[in-house]
């Protein structure tokens, strides 16, 4: 093989190694595959949350004994949560043995003793509504059961399969066979 040929060939594989050796000290280093965790990420005991609203005033209050935050599918599990509005008419107080929120709080599932209470007003008396299971919203104050529902309203007891309700627009509708008990009116006993 003569000198003229031999150079091309010598300059190709110079030119090949400091290839590799660029790609090697620029490549960046390779990632270390991120471990999913299933363990919680927050835990706290007796924990008071305030939601503010749009105008910086408390819109709703968070209380639970215990609370577990889990950050792979961000749901955070309560024991013993209760929910609190204060408005100009009243309290709307809302009570579960525990309860599993989505992300931020968006919508909450409370299991096992659900109970809620709205105070009477100079119109309205008293509203307490129980069931063992129900999703409710608490930016939108809307709720959703598909569990056996009783209500009592004044001297009023209500009960139903479920309930679809509304508190900003105030209607509370009972799902499936719902009844009523009313006691007799005075106009109505002979």
């Amino acid at each position: 093989m003569s000198n003229d040929r031999i150079y091309p060939v010598i300059a190709l594989l110079l030119l090949a190694a400091l290839t590799f050796w660029l790609e090697r000290i620029t490549r960046s280093p390779e990632e270390v595959p991120r471990v999913e965790r299933t363990d919680p990420d927050f835990i706290g005991s007796n924990i008071r949350m305030t939601s503010f609203d749009e105008a910086g005033q408390p819109h709703y209050e968070l209380t639970s004994e215990r609370i577990v935050h889990y950050p792979l599918s961000d749901v955070t599990d309560l024991i013993e949560p209760r929910l609190l509005y204060e408005t100009a008419e009243g309290e709307l107080r809302i009570r579960a043995r525990e309860a599993e929120a989505a992300a931020g709080l968006e919508n909450v599932l409370l299991e096992g003793e659900v109970e809620v209470e709205r105070d009477a007003t100079v119109s309205d008396p008293a509203m307490r509504l129980e069931t063992e299971r129900m999703r409710y919203w608490p930016d939108t104050q809307r709720a959703f059961s598909d569990a056996p529902v009783v209500l009592k309203h004044g001297n009023i007891t209500a009960y139903g399969n479920g309930l679809r309700a509304d508190n900003i627009s105030g209607v509370l509708e009972l799902v499936g066979d719902a009844r009523v008990q009313m006691p007799r009116s005075p106009r109505n006993r002979q």
